[in-house]
């Protein structure tokens, strides 16, 4: 399926950063406020003279009592791409494939600010490429199924400073600087999850930091993520019930091509951002990620020059780089213009620079429309050869074309609808988002995928 299906599938759709945004990996709250009522005037709360020396008695007509709030999003995406270098067959064959994922998500917020997420989904994916792996080649409808849960908590975190602020004049005989009590403020948070198909059992844990300075002009996030990953097949099978074996090309198999099974990654982000004036924002964020352990795909053919056949072979540590600019400009009251320049850089030899255009309408105020267009450049790595390319006498080979060269370009566009529509006494009915996407390669890979969001959200008392 390549590298290409595993970032769609392999990464949740909540905030978790992509380990690499050059290799075509397709990596995407309001407060409410409270307002006087008519005829009631600034300072009319404050008590006669006459009353100054009695307590204040509380209103027996109102009895202020906690809000938890919990927000739903249910997600459908429906992808389907074709192409003619598969891996599964040496870089020559059909790519055709099929995922159709239901995710839902929840999340729910205390009156202190603490809060949970879960995310539950499945993908069921049908595979040409993957039907290839034995001899019985059927159609291109080679069936797989992969469940993922996540759970995370997070929780609100304030910093009072100090700050100088500067008199108003600036004459030695001026009054002195004064000092203001601020807070930095932000939030805090951790996670766990798992992922489970017939070959591929993993478990992340994740946690990181974000804040906002104390005039809200910056805003930066600090993340980590480790995963821990088993490529055995078996788990889901009925006679094993437990990972067991690699799966290797049915002819392959009278040999242990791979040393272990176990792949390891970390991951660190930084993201900044800052307001440099009301209607503009910019931003930088970079990231690394180590990876050891089996980087090969098991069922990966590779064809050699004098006609030989063997598993594809790569290092076992790999170092990921990516970083990027972004930039966002509000022009008007209706309409958000936004760039980002991606670079990325990395151990095997893969080079890669993108940048994404596009921007957001909003022609009714329950109605928003959004376009974006990216362009890619690849240098593919040294590991990469074609079909039957490759030098007999390489330590490492692999004929997976999300490696090689290439050029490639993506165009989607969104409708979101945002009527925050009551459904019930405590139901909001928050967005209805319908988004379409289309990736053309210049090795002849396409793809198009569809997806359907919901969101609403709900209050409730707490006792």
């Amino acid at each position: 399926m390549g590298v290409l299906l595993m970032v769609l599938l392999r990464h949740p759709m909540f905030g978790q950063a992509a380990d690499q945004w050059g290799g075509e990996r397709f990596t995407e709250q309001s407060p409410v406020g409270l307002a006087l009522g008519p005829g009631v005037q600034p300072g009319a709360d404050r008590l006669p003279d006459a009353f100054a020396g009695l307590p204040a008695q509380p209103d027996s007509l109102f009895e202020k009592r906690p809000i938890r709030r919990s927000d739903w999003a249910l997600s459908y995406l429906h992808y389907f791409q074709d192409g003619t270098h598969s891996a599964v067959t040496g870089g020559s064959g059909t790519e055709e494939l099929s995922v159709k994922a239901p995710v839902l998500r929840w999340r729910s917020e205390g009156p202190k600010g603490h809060a949970w997420n879960l995310g539950l989904g499945t993908d069921m994916i049908s595979s040409a490429s993957t039907d290839r792996i034995d001899a019985f080649v059927s159609s291109a409808s080679a069936k797989d199924l992969r469940s993922h849960v996540d759970l995370g908590h997070s929780a609100p975190w304030q910093q009072t400073l100090k700050a100088r602020v500067p008199s108003a004049s600036h004459k030695a005989a001026g009054p002195p600087d004064s000092l203001l009590m601020v807070q930095r403020t932000g939030r805090w948070f951790v996670g766990i999850a798992a992922s489970v198909e017939s070959d591929y059992l993993s478990f992340s844990v994740r946690g990181g930091l974000d804040g906002v300075s104390p005039d809200g002009r910056n805003a930066w996030t600090v993340e980590s993520a480790f995963f821990r990953d088993d490529l055995r097949w078996g788990l889901l099978n009925a006679g094993y019930r437990k990972p067991s074996f690699l799966i290797y090309p049915e002819e392959l198999r009278y040999h242990e091509w791979l040393d272990g099974f176990r792949r390891h990654s970390v991951h660190g982000r930084f993201a900044f951002s800052r307001l440099v004036d009301p209607r503009t924002r910019l931003g930088v964020e970079g990231a690394g990620v180590l990876q050891l352990g089996v980087l090969s795909t098991p069922f990966h053919r590779v064809y050699f020059r004098d006609a030989s056949l063997r598993v594809e072979m790569l290092p076992k540590r790999r170092w990921r780089f990516p970083a990027a600019c972004t930039a966002q400009r509000f022009t008007g009251t209706q309409t958000v213009l936004d760039a980002r320049l991606e670079g990325f850089a990395g151990s095997f030899g893969v080079q890669s620079l993108a940048l994404r255009l596009g921007g957001s309408w909003r022609f009714h105020p329950a109605w928003q429309v959004g376009l974006h267009l990216r362009g890619l450049v690849q240098d593919g790595s040294r590991h990469f050869a074609p079909y039957g390319q490759h030098d007999p006498m390489a330590r490492y080979y692999s004929s997976d074309y999300d490696l090689s060269s290439f050029r490639s370009g993506t165009v989607d566009a969104a409708l979101v609808w945002t009527p925050a529509l009551p459904i019930g006494q405590r139901t909001i009915w928050q967005s209805v988002a319908l988004r379409y996407a289309y990736f053309r390669r210049s090795d002849g890979l396409t793809a198009h995928w569809f997806n359907l969001d919901l969101a609403w959200s709900g209050e409730r008392t707490v006792r």
